[in-house]
């Protein structure tokens, strides 16, 4: 590389900031970022190095690139478009340092970043990407491209604001089951325009990211509104619940930006530990890399929402919006009356559709306006899978597209909030009484079957009671406990009695306690013998068929009605369950103690 080249771009960016300073055009809070930017290339200015590994430091990485792209920016507005401007490429390899010592081509940087995403700075970009292309370890190569908002038309100030696509989605009905059930708090990373300081928003924006725009740490400076607007959907539709906003801006005052800044946002929210990323943006230019560091953040447990696009075409044309990989919610927009908005792409790789005409948002003049596009149909589902994600801390995010997807209905598939919610386990145990070699099938999922869950079975006592695929057996005599869990529910816990002896004569075990509800219910035994120690029997207890004899010891002192009832009695003169029988006219038949 030629080092006389890097120090040419570091000292004409630092002349670049110093004469923005001083015409008032650059801001004196950006003025620490944008140096620190420009001085990590310094080092490789006094050493003549041809490279900057920071692939263990993702926030340097991430501002070396901003610094990189605002320096270009600078330079394309003094020299307009050109022939010998500068430009960025992107790359990913898993072998850095390359070797760039016989590079053929003007080679000013290399700035290589975590999960091997990194970016190269030549005035022969075509060179630059047939050389990348032809190295071992680089996994992809391209120029870096324009990325776009997806609104279609944002309305004027409205007074009122009016939360009607959130409320047909059914929000409103889903959100006390979140309040009961859910647990800790999501971040949704808003990666857009920045996020105003909107009054709805009060109390709901996290720790702030980072401003790829401006190159410093205040993504609230919107100077478009995109990214508010968003952001007031998904605080809308969670309303009273810890869903959160990680705002970071790569979009200017014109909703445009950089694929090399959205690929350092999505790194930076990975980075950050955010559970949902909203990418209400798209390009019409294949992003190979784009889409690696969307995988990147799926494979980190990253649920990633993006807008199908406004341009009435297959999604199949855009980036991300092609995307089919679980875990990836590719979202077009639906009208009021469910038909797809005239405006929305479509095809095999959307998903799911949500409400995205006329919805009411937050304006970053802190009013409220309407707006349309699939930018706000997206945060819509990105608010629904933050929730799922509180409820269902352990889903995956394939696991939580799977679930929203289900949970649409119709010709155009709209997610329904309430449908989130199963209502049933599929069944109610209590108490299951099994012989040795007996076996029981257990229900597979939850209901309803929109949100079908599976269930998962465990055993405390593996040497009296076997679960395997579903099917209870049961080995030897004894008393477990079998736990139910599915999505949506505390675990269900239901006894297992596994009793001694044939079908005829029934023998429980000598440690039970209680008998309950319908415990003995179908057993077909034509005796049963209480044991000792027992105190109470529930209502139901022996129900049918029943036993036509129940041994009832003495340590019985609770019998609850109608627990005995058909079934000939035989106990102790004196004791509770002969006062019982007697009370209740029920057949009985007495011993001395």
């Amino acid at each position: 590389m030629r080092g006389i080249r890097t120090g040419n771009a570091f000292f004409e960016g630092y002349m670049a900031l110093i004469r923005g300073l001083a015409s008032g055009k650059v801001r004196r809070a950006a003025l620490i970022p944008a140096l620190f930017a420009l001085f990590l290339l310094l080092p490789a200015v006094i050493a003549g190095a041809e490279s900057l590994d920071l692939r263990q430091d993702t926030g340097a990485y991430c501002r070396a690139v901003a610094g990189i792209n605002r320096t270009l920016e600078a330079g394309g507005r003094k020299r307009g478009a050109a022939s010998d401007e500068a430009a960025m490429v992107l790359f990913r390899t898993g072998r850095a340092p390359l070797d760039t010592q016989n590079a053929a081509f003007d080679l000013q940087q290399v700035v290589y970043g975590p999960s091997g995403f990194s970016v190269l700075l030549t005035r022969e970009p075509e060179a630059a990407l047939s050389w990348l292309r032809a190295q071992d370890g680089v996994t992809a190569a391209e120029m870096d491209k324009k990325v776009s908002a997806q609104s279609t038309l944002t309305e004027g100030e409205t007074v009122s604001f009016e939360s009607w696509g959130a409320e047909a989605m059914g929000f409103q009905d889903y959100l006390p089951f979140v309040r009961q059930w859910g647990r800790g708090s999501v971040s949704v990373a808003v990666i857009d325009s920045g996020v105003y300081r909107h009054s709805l928003l009060s109390g709901r924006i996290r720790a702030t990211g980072y401003d790829y725009i401006d190159n410093d740490q205040d993504p609230t400076n919107d100077l478009n509104g995109h990214g508010t607007r968003v952001a007031g959907i998904i605080a809308d539709c969670s309303r009273d619940v810890p869903v959160l906003i990680y705002p970071i801006r790569v979009l200017d005052s014109n909703a445009n930006g950089k694929v090399s800044n959205v690929i350092s946002a999505v790194l930076e929210a990975v980075d950050a530990g955010v559970r949902v990323i909203n990418l209400s943006l798209s390009t019409f230019s294949l992003s190979e890399l784009l889409e690696q560091a969307i995988q990147t953040a799926v494979s980190s447990d990253i649920t990633v929402v993006t807008a199908a696009g406004n341009y009435a075409c297959d999604a199949e044309e855009l980036t991300p919006a092609r995307m089919t990989d679980a875990g990836v919610i590719v979202v077009g927009s639906a009208d009021a009356d469910g038909s797809r908005s005239s405006f929305s792409c479509y095809g095999r790789s959307v998903d799911v559709y949500a409400y995205g005409r006329g919805i009411s948002a937050c304006s970053r003049s802190g009013g409220y306006s309407q707006d349309t596009g699939t930018s706000m149909a997206a945060p819509h589902v990105s608010a629904l899978a933050a929730m799922q994600k509180l409820v269902h801390p352990y889903l995956t995010p394939g696991g939580i597209e799977a679930r929203i997807k289900r949970a649409s209905s119709g010709s155009l598939p709209v997610p329904s909030a309430t449908a989130m919610t199963p209502v049933s386990m599929g069944f109610m145990l209590e108490h299951v009484t099994l012989y040795p070699g007996e076996t029981l099938e257990l229900p597979g999922c939850a209901l309803p079957l929109t949100c079908a869950e599976e269930i998962r079975y465990t055993v405390e006592d593996a040497q009296a009671l076997r679960c395997a695929d579903g099917v209870l057996t049961a080995l030897a005599p004894g008393e477990t406990r079998v736990t139910a869990c599915a999505a949506g529910f505390e675990d269900v816990i239901f006894t297992v009695m596994v009793a001694d002896g044939a079908p005829g004569l029934l023998t429980l075990p000598e440690h039970l306690e209680q008998l309950g509800q319908e415990a003995l219910s179908g057993t077909g035994a034509h005796m049963a013998v209480i044991p000792e120690g027992c105190v109470r029997l529930d209502s139901g207890a022996l129900a049918g068929p029943r036993p036509d004899l129940a041994v009832i010891p003495a340590s019985v002192t609770q019998i609850a009605p109608n627990a005995l009832d058909g079934t000939v009695i035989l106990c102790e003169t004196g004791t509770y369950a002969h006062e019982y029988a007697l009370e209740n006219g029920l057949p009985y038949i007495t011993k001395t103690p």
